[in-house]
């Protein structure tokens, strides 16, 4: 048998892992299959003190167990990815990280127009007494889903009509 990165002709992992692949490897395989992610720590080449997660009681075998997972749209972003041994951490497994290159686009946002504040203060009760004149007294036998849309649709078009927006 091969570990998960052994064989390497999945989309999800690299060619560079460690150990046997055993049913939890490929559970996780398909797993990242499904949900379309890569095990990062098995794109790149490194020294096998860079690749094992956890080593045995004993000193005697060493296993990765641990993987950095990322969508596979941002694989090319991931330049380097490694178990970081000695770190101050209180576990028996080693650290694994990852170095990736990200930019991150400018989200332009679309301006909406406020409501004319100065105006609102000077005409809260013809607002008032116009949203009251348009709900009518039919409308106590619909349900309340109804009644509410009705209300917000009515307090959306009054303030549009006298208050209005912000320039």
């Amino acid at each position: 048998m091969q570990s998960l990165g052994e064989n390497g002709n999945e989309k999800c992992v690299g060619k560079y892992g460690l150990g046997q692949r055993n049913r939890r490897e490929e559970q996780l395989i398909e797993f990242c299959n499904q949900q379309q992610l890569v095990a990062t720590n098995t794109l790149f080449k490194n020294h096998k003190r860079r690749i094992y997660t956890w080593k045995a009681p004993g000193d005697s075998d060493r296993y990765q167990l641990d993987y950095n997972l990322v969508k596979q749209r941002y694989r090319n972003s991931v330049k380097d990815s490694h178990a970081y041994r000695g770190a101050d951490a209180d576990t028996d497994h080693n650290l694994v990280i990852m170095k990736a290159y990200l930019t991150l686009k400018r989200v332009h946002k679309k301006m909406t127009r406020c409501w004319d504040r100065e105006k609102m203060d000077k005409c809260k009760m013809d607002f008032a007494r116009q949203v009251d004149a348009n709900m009518t007294e039919h409308e106590k036998g619909i349900c309340v889903k109804e009644r509410w849309n009705t209300l917000k649709k009515n307090i959306s078009i009054q303030a549009q009509e006298v208050i209005g927006r912000q320039k």
